[in-house]
């Protein structure tokens, strides 16, 4: 099947510790890839292909947003590649840092498919596409071959040295952390859901019975079944 992508590299920046100027130019390279890894290892293949089939289709009349244009409440603009819906009447603010725009919902109005991925899956996916892009952003390879990614001394304008081995070992840990704590929460969230009855037209079954190949990010090869 044709996989399209769940998330968007300004979402990744977003919903990361990335920060607004991270650079994103790999993730377009590294989101198909480390979504079907995901996918297909924790979330099982009728989970994953459920949600791609399903993620809400974007009118094909809506623009870029623009700095000359007064948006209405539900009114539909996208910046930086994600579709934003405008809260209030008369809303000339960037989507990019107002909370007048919410991001248009990814799986219309299923409302537990879109408690998933606003709550957990979202991210995740962004947490794990943060830590494996850090090293692309913080080196560098040219003429020179590799080099970091830092001015005169090793600092840059700001005067922010880039981060050595110790450092970038220690950020990763800290987000393949998160990411564990952010699966056990979704695997626990799809384990009530299931068992309490509550109308979630989603194949939870299909990731709680996968969830013995959800893993730690870390160098680790062992395998977790994460306990509720």
């Amino acid at each position: 099947m044709a996989n399209r992508a769940l998330i968007t590299p300004f979402e990744v920046v977003k919903y990361s510790p990335a920060g607004r100027d991270y650079p994103s130019a790999t993730m377009c390279v590294l989101i198909p890839q480390i979504e079907q890894e995901f996918g297909y290892e924790c979330l099982g293949k009728e989970m994953y292909e459920w949600l791609q089939d399903n993620l809400a289709t974007v009118p094909a009349d809506v623009e870029e947003w623009s700095c000359e244009q007064l948006y209405n409440d539900g009114d539909l603009a996208i910046r930086n590649g994600c579709t934003m819906v405008s809260l209030t009447d008369a809303n000339a603010d960037d989507p990019v840092s107002s909370e007048n725009w919410e991001a248009y919902k990814r799986f219309g109005d299923n409302d537990c498919a879109n408690e998933m991925w606003e709550n957990y899956l979202r991210g995740i996916i962004a947490n794990k596409l943060f830590s494996a892009s850090l090293t692309y952003a913080t080196l560098r390879t040219g003429a020179g071959g590799l080099t970091i990614l830092a001015g005169t001394d090793g600092f840059n304008s700001q005067g922010f040295k880039s981060a050595g081995k110790t450092e970038m070992h220690d950020m990763k840990t800290a987000l393949n952390s998160d990411v564990d704590r952010m699966v056990r929460n979704m695997l626990r969230w799809a384990k009530y859901k299931t068992e309490s009855g509550d109308t979630c037209e989603v194949p939870l079954t299909s990731m709680l019975n996968c969830n013995g190949l959800c893993k730690p990010t870390s160098n680790s090869k062992r395998r977790w079944g994460f306990q509720y």
